[in-house]
């Protein structure tokens, strides 16, 4: 986890990470990145795959959660995720990008970066994204720009909220951001 000023910046995992059944914030790089701490320039590669049990919730393959006031810039995932069924808020890149309710001033941003791993959740998932899972504003702003995903998204049966982009966008903005197929330009 990525707390109180802290910065994870020009960082690669290249290794595979696997939590269980239940499993919160859970990601290649971080399982959260909040209050003054950031992410930048930073890569979850092909073989940085993140697997997670059912039931488990903001699962990400760079950062599991991203919240109150904590930018996500210039990063890439490029590895594989997968939840079991009964998940929640999974997404290439992030699981949850959460403005929270912090003195007025809460945002979390995700700024060019993307996704090109693929994203599978089982049955009865919900926020399934190939960039976020969730997009909450919450009490503050909270955004994506010029971010993109190019990997495949798929849930299971009785699946709801799956996105290319965005599995569950909730007041968030999205702008200049794009979903294309493994190949295509992005922009």
């Amino acid at each position: 986890n990525v707390f109180g000023g802290a910065t994870i910046a020009n960082s690669t995992n290249s290794g595979a990470v696997a939590a269980g059944a239940g499993s919160s914030s859970v990601g290649g790089l971080a399982g959260r990145n909040e209050a003054s701490a950031s992410v930048s320039d930073s890569t979850n590669l092909a073989a940085g795959t993140v697997t997670v049990g059912n039931s488990a919730t903001g699962i990400g393959g760079l950062v599991g959660m991203n919240t109150r006031r904590r930018p996500l810039t210039g990063s890439a995932n490029r590895g594989g995720g997968a939840a079991g069924n009964g998940g929640k808020n999974g997404g290439g890149l992030g699981g949850y990008n959460y403005g929270g309710a912090v003195g007025g001033e809460s945002t979390a941003a995700i700024m060019n970066s993307g996704n090109s791993g693929a994203v599978t959740a089982g049955a009865n998932s919900a926020g399934v994204g190939g960039l976020v899972g969730k997009n909450d504003k919450g009490a503050n702003a909270v955004s994506i720009t010029g971010s993109y995903n190019t990997g495949r998204v798929t849930s299971g049966l009785n699946s709801y909220n799956t996105g290319g982009l965005v599995g569950y966008n909730y007041g968030g903005a999205i702008a200049a951001s794009r979903l294309a197929r493994a190949g295509q330009s992005v922009c």
